[in-house]
């Protein structure tokens, strides 16, 4: 998870995550809306094969494949933010 509150972006945190194909990504992105009480703003990419996208507003959550995830890079885009928690980086 990236902080970026003193980015002045538009959001405060961005969630990545990545899966290996599309059927978990898939599941990974319903069981995040199961699990929160407010719905999305919007919903990107459910039927992307790479990249899932979920607009809370203040949180965006990506679900990425390892492939797309390591051409996007949003970690070394966003590096001067603070990582919160993650599985890499507890």
């Amino acid at each position: 998870m990236l902080n970026l509150e003193e980015a002045s972006w538009g959001t405060d945190f961005f969630v990545i995550t990545e899966a290996d194909n599309p059927r978990q990504r898939h599941a990974i992105a319903e069981n995040i809306q199961q699990g929160l009480e407010r719905k999305p703003f919007a919903i990107e990419g459910l039927d992307s094969k790479t990249w899932i996208v979920l607009d809370y507003g203040d949180v965006i959550v990506h679900v990425f494949d390892p492939k797309a995830r390591g051409f996007y890079d949003l970690e070394g885009l966003w590096e001067e933010s603070p990582i919160e928690a993650s599985e890499d980086h507890p």
